[in-house]
C-alpha cells in the first residue's frame, strides 16, 4: 500500500513538474493533481487505520472476560 501511495505521489509531483514548463495554468493543474494524490492518499490511509481499529476492537472482545465469569471467580471473605 504504501508503495501505491508513493508512486501515486511521485506521478503527480512529476505531472507537476511537467505543466509548470508549461507555465501559469500547468502551475495550476499541477496543483490540483497534486491535492488530488494527497487526498486519496489521506483517503486510503483513513481506511486501513479504520480497519486496523476493527481487528484491535474484536481482539479485546475475544480476550474480555464476562462478567459473570468475573463474579464467579470473586471470593467472598
Amino acid at each position: 500500500m504504501l508503495l501505491f501511495l508513493g508512486g501515486t505521489l511521485g506521478f503527480s509531483v512529476l505531472i507537476y513538474a511537467v505543466l509548470a514548463l508549461l507555465g501559469d495554468m500547468g502551475v495550476v493543474f499541477g496543483g490540483i493533481l497534486c491535492a488530488g494524490a494527497l487526498f486519496a492518499a489521506l483517503f486510503c490511509v483513513t481506511l486501513r487505520l479504520i480497519r486496523i481499529e476493527e481487528k484491535l476492537n474484536t481482539l479485546a472482545s475475544k480476550t474480555e472476560k464476562p462478567e459473570s465469569d468475573r463474579a464467579s471467580n470473586h471470593i467472598e471473605e
